[in-house]
């Protein structure tokens, strides 16, 4: 027994001692992962495998969690629990049916699927008290924004859009926890039990009157054959009268040409009768003539007031519109000395890129989205004061581009380039429009704005690239890049289309240019070359803090205006353009250091740089005559402003001048127009989007924060 008694104490200072070591093990499977805290402060992010860590002194962090679970039935019910390993596999999230009214106030019942992935354990961990939970309220308050801004019909027919629109949204909030939502997908959407049965109605009705119309149709095609015959009968008729017309006019044909080979003899002999004699044969049969006509002119009634009006009528003078007053503050922008501003009109939406007829009328492409509706805007001026006040609106889905050809308007949403037909002097287009480009990619950088050849046969494109730079998980930190990009395929660059060919893609378009971000600003300058702006990455700083201070990462990188040709790589997302070294340079995400170069040097380098982030949306070339010379042939570019220079004062905002010569730029860049936003936010906030030139060579502004768009004009010193 003392033996026994002797082994107890050992043995329990062995257990003891196994336990402590067992605590000190953590063991976390693949594709998962753990937060240790020390003593209650965040200590390190744990791998898979085997890990050590110090018993007593780190503790995992548990994380609230919850998951809707389907059973066979059908139904639904959430479980909650609690968990200290951290699942880095993509989910599947079963959102709740819910119940959501659409803008004809329809009750419609949703059912989706959300596929997220943590990409930041730590954020998911602090930022958030329980992820799936925001997740899914998010979606709730997201959903009902979206399809509250559609009617029933759009709702059942845009599920694509529906779903684009929702991961864009919850992909850019569930960003600072950590998350990232690659995929929505609405499963079902039904509507009321008694808008079903209408709907089954109305395909009956469909049916029936399908049936009707063969019906009808067959009845139609005999009544056709019928009048054919009695037709072939008249026509057989009108045949014989019209041979014995013809060859009664081949006749008279004959005659008169008998007499003109006679009179040109005539003439002949006449022109070498007078050469003879040193004069001018053209003078003389002129003057003879002239004689002939003139007797009869004063050989009938009113002969007097014949020859004067004849003699006096000429070429009258076209009426040249009047250039309008200025309001008194420019409507609150600033200008160079001799220039004024007046609003054309406000508060119409988000107004994005616009054309301007020959005769001054306005189009306007406006975005949707923020309680604002999409489509096409038209503005007319009849009073001549420069304030719009006719209005018209064709379409409702959102979009940013838009071109003018001769009875044709061209309009971009995010997956189609529409083309209208539009009578002269009309505002409203005529009829449907026709699809001319479809099935463009969605989501990301939508903007899809448009320019167009100047014989109106060449449509060019813009496709934005759907992240920032191209990483294997978008926008996180230290994430590598792929390489090579999948996107540089369908994405990020210009596409070169038929201005006038239907039902085009991608793929029976030409990949005009390629490692353009985002060329929100593109147009064909007077001498037929393509120019276009590119919007430069973001967070070099948040991904790369051990590269680049934050200060680096407000200014950097450039924005840049490009000389596009066929086959032109600008370098995305490989490399980026550092405005201070003056030259592109690796990305850190393909192995760069801020300096090194590597495979940037076969990429082609901009024409003109500009400060990071100012966000270049509108570019134009002047063609005018009413601005001074200097800005004949020069580049106007709309800055559409900063959203990531902090901790520096954001900024662009503004509209700047590039001077060109002989179809280059030539020096830098001067600001034309600014005040549009106020970092202190007093005052209607502006941001400028779209440019056009009027046809008396007024330059027009569009802004989408507020959206006026005003009309500059120079008038010198002769005040406003």
């Amino acid at each position: 027994m003392d033996n026994i008694g002797s082994l107890i104490v050992p043995a329990a200072i062995a257990l003891f001692a196994i336990s402590i070591v067992a605590r000190g093990i953590r063991i976390v499977q693949q594709a998962q992962t753990m937060i240790i805290e020390r003593l209650g402060k965040y200590h390190r992010t744990l791998a898979s495998g085997v890990n050590l860590v110090i018993p007593f002194i780190d503790k995992p962090r548990a994380i609230d969690w919850h998951q809707v679970v389907v059973t066979p039935a059908g139904d639904s019910f959430a479980r909650h629990f609690r968990t200290d390993k951290i699942d880095l596999r993509e989910t599947v999230y079963v959102f709740p049916r819910q119940n959501v009214i659409t803008k004809d106030n329809v009750v419609v019942e949703i059912d989706a699927l959300i596929y997220s992935q943590i990409t930041d354990p730590v954020r998911a961990t602090y930022e958030i008290a329980n992820l799936p939970d925001a997740i899914e309220k998010l979606t709730q308050t997201t959903l009902r924004n979206v399809i509250g801004e559609m009617e029933l019909d759009h709702v059942l027919s845009s599920r694509d859009t529906i779903n684009a629109k929702l991961r864009e949204i919850l992909d850019e909030a569930t960003h600072k926890w950590g998350a990232k939502v690659s995929r929505v997908e609405l499963k079902d959407i039904n509507p009321p039990r008694d808008i079903r049965d209408a709907m089954e109605k109305q395909m009956r009705a469909e049916r029936d009157r399908r049936a009707a119309i063969l019906t009808a149709e067959a009845e139609k095609q005999s009544r056709i054959l019928q009048a054919e015959g009695i037709r072939q009968s008249e026509i057989n008729q009108a045949e014989g009268q019209k041979q014995a017309k013809i060859l009664a006019a081949e006749a008279e044909a004959n005659a008169r040409l008998k007499v003109a080979e006679a009179e040109a003899q005539a003439i002949e002999r006449i022109t070498t009768a007078i050469k003879g004699t040193g004069g001018d044969p053209a003078r003389y049969l002129i003057a003879i003539r002239y004689i002939e006509a003139l007797k009869e002119m004063v050989s009938g009634q009113n002969n007097k007031v014949g020859a004067v009006l004849l003699l006096t009528a000429g070429t009258p003078d076209r009426p040249t519109a009047a250039v309008p007053s200025c309001d008194s503050d420019n409507g609150g922008i600033t200008l160079p000395d001799g220039f004024c501003a007046v609003v054309v009109a406000d508060q119409v939406g988000r107004a994005r890129h616009l054309a301007v007829t020959p005769s001054g009328d306005i189009f306007v492409a406006l975005d949707d989205g923020r309680g604002a509706k999409g489509g096409v805007l038209a503005l007319r001026d009849t009073s001549g004061d420069g304030k719009a006040d006719v209005r018209e609106t064709a379409g409702t889905e959102g979009g940013t581009g838009i071109a003018l050809s001769k009875g044709s308007l061209y309009f971009s949403t995010a997956t189609t380039v529409y083309r209208f037909a539009l009578a002269a002097g009309r505002l409203k287009p005529v009829g449907e429009p026709s699809v001319i480009v479809k099935d463009l990619p969605a989501g990301g950088h939508s903007a899809r704005n448009l320019a167009l050849s100047a014989d109106g046969k060449t449509l060019f494109v813009n496709v934005g690239s759907p992240s920032n730079v191209c990483q294997v998980a978008d926008r996180s930190n230290e994430s590598p890049g792929k390489d090579p990009c999948p996107e540089l395929a369908t994405r990020a660059g210009i596409w070169r289309f038929d201005a006038n060919t239907p039902d085009q893609t991608e793929g029976s378009g030409t990949h005009y240019a390629t490692g353009i971000r985002n060329a929100v600003g593109t147009a064909v300058a007077p001498d037929g070359q393509l120019w276009s702006t590119q919007h430069g990455r973001d967070q070099l700083f948040q991904n790369w803090p051990k590269l680049y201070t934050v200060e680096q990462s407000a200014e950097k990188p450039s924005e840049e205006l490009l000389r596009v040709n066929q086959g032109d790589d600008f370098g995305w997302p490989y490399c980026y353009h550092d405005l201070e070294l003056g030259h592109l340079v690796l990305a850190p995400e393909y192995g760069g250091d801020g300096k090194q170069v590597g495979r940037c040097a076969q990429k082609k380098e901009p024409a003109v740089a500009f400060p990071g982030h100012w966000a270049p949306d509108g570019l134009m070339f002047y063609t005018g005559s009413q601005f001074p010379t200097q800005y004949r042939g020069g580049a106007f570019i709309a800055f559409h402003g900063s959203w990531n220079r902090a901790p520096l004062p954001q900024a662009g905002y503004r509209v700047v001048f590039v001077p060109f010569k002989d179809g280059e730029p030539v020096g830098t860049y001067q600001t034309f127009a600014d005040g549009f936003w106020h970092e202190n936010g007093a005052g209607p906030q502006h941001r400028p989007v779209g440019l056009a030139q009027g046809p008396d060579g007024s330059l027009y502004v569009t802004d989408d924060a507020a959206g006026r768009i005003w009309r500059v004009m120079y008038k010198g010193g002769q005040g406003r």
